[in-house]
């Protein structure tokens, strides 16, 4: 998950554990939820959440767990979905309908499939974060 908040005119971005992937036990886990929910929470300049999903799998529990919290607390509901060219072009719609169900989106316009590899929509994330901050 990656929030973003804007103080002094300054654009800061935070990259919150790998709840889904960290190789942590379940206390150590739970120990970070508590952490990311406190954060989360206090943080009044807090301007939106992108949740980080894995394009080539569809979302996990923790994923679904995370979204529906990104939600409840008025947060947009910002999936950068990672790893797009590592899949079959075949496969692209595919997965792309997968996350869109498993997580319940209703605009698909949320849904930004991203390759840092090979720079695939990484504009249309800097134009969404711009869109926002101002």
């Amino acid at each position: 998950t990656i929030n973003f908040y804007n103080l002094d005119n300054k654009l800061r971005l935070v990259d919150l554990p790998g709840y889904g992937y960290a190789k942590a036990s379940k206390t150590d886990r739970e120990e970070w939820a508590g952490y990311i929910n406190t954060y989360l929470e206090s943080r009044e300049n807090l301007k939106e959440i992108f949740l980080l999903v894995d394009f080539r799998h569809p979302p996990t529990e923790m994923d679904k767990d995370m979204y529906e919290y990104i939600l409840f607390n008025g947060f947009s509901g910002y999936v950068v979905a990672t790893k797009v060219d590592k899949i079959k072009k075949s496969q692209f719609e595919k997965n792309k309908k997968v996350i869109l169900e498993e997580l319940k989106i209703k605009d698909k316009s949320l849904l930004i499939p991203f390759s840092s590899e090979k720079g695939l929509n990484k504009d249309l994330a800097w134009t969404t974060i711009d869109r926002i901050i101002l």
